[in-house]
């Protein structure tokens, strides 16, 4: 893996849209972005360190009382 991606390659290793992606930034989800120039690049260690994030979150939910059954079942 590059030590940087760009949004496009980010979205087509983590399997996202490009719009999904700019929902979780606008959510503050998203992995931290770099700006150089007009270039939005994502670096590897912003990129695993989101995807540990996503999986803390999913184990979370799918542990909470109060998650929907459809997340319990998936476990």
């Amino acid at each position: 893996m590059p030590s940087m991606q760009s949004v496009s390659m980010f979205c087509a290793d983590n399997g996202l849209s490009r719009s999904l992606f700019y929902r979780l930034l606008k959510d503050g989800r998203a992995p931290r972005v770099t700006k150089i120039g007009r270039r939005s690049l994502i670096a590897a260690t912003a990129a695993a360190e989101w995807r540990a994030r996503m999986e803390r979150e999913t184990e979370q939910a799918a542990q909470s009382p109060n998650a929907p059954i459809s997340d319990r079942e998936a476990k």
